[in-house]
């Protein structure tokens, strides 16, 4: 027994197949390498994916797309009359570069604190990370044991600040410490 289709139903399911086809191909998005793709449901759910330099399905009507710029930020910091462990008045001139991490442990951080954000909100996020990291490690030391151990002081204020930084999706990309002073007088004339 032969079973002939009729020419317009096989056209028709032609039709619906190249059509479905087409959608499910529009649904297959690709990350640019110069940022994060974050995949989260439309309806409450928190979870999310994050994806890098990948490809990844996104289900039609159920998940939203958003992306994360990788592009490094500069944070500008006038750090003055931070307290040293003597108590004498220092004061720190920088300028950090902070950018969103693509370490897999890292991404969930960002698309939770950063996805949506503008700029000018994950530079005060950073800045205020900074500002207290510093503040920290100019409390235990001198400054003449800040500008003796130089090298040392930056290391360790880079490593703070790379790991507090990582609590909300961001990574440290440079540091450059251009200046530590001595503000004790200009508390003095006040």
């Amino acid at each position: 027994m032969k079973i002939v289709l009729d020419p317009t139903v096989v056209m028709i399911i032609v039709i619906i197949v190249v059509v479905l086809g087409i959608f499910i191909f529009l649904r297959y998005r690709r990350c640019p390498d110069d940022r994060i793709m974050v995949i989260s449901d439309k309806f409450g759910s928190r979870k999310c994916r994050c994806i890098h330099g990948k490809r990844a399905f996104v289900r039609p009507f159920i998940q939203e797309v958003q992306f994360l710029d990788l592009k490094p930020v500069p944070v500008e910091v006038d750090l003055q009359g931070a307290l040293s462990r003597m108590n004498n008045r220092v004061g720190v001139s920088a300028v950090f570069k902070v950018a969103v991490s693509t370490d897999p442990d890292v991404m969930p951080n960002a698309a939770e604190h950063l996805v949506g954000k503008e700029l000018r909100y994950v530079r005060m996020l950073a800045l205020e990370i900074i500002l207290g990291q510093l503040r920290i490690a100019i409390a235990r030391l001198e400054l003449e044991e800040i500008n003796a151990r130089r090298n040392t002081f930056v290391s360790e204020v880079t490593r703070n600040i790379d790991e507090e930084l990582s609590k909300i999706g961001l990574k440290l990309v440079e540091t450059n410490i251009a200046d530590f002073r001595d503000d004790s007088e200009l508390y003095e004339h006040k």
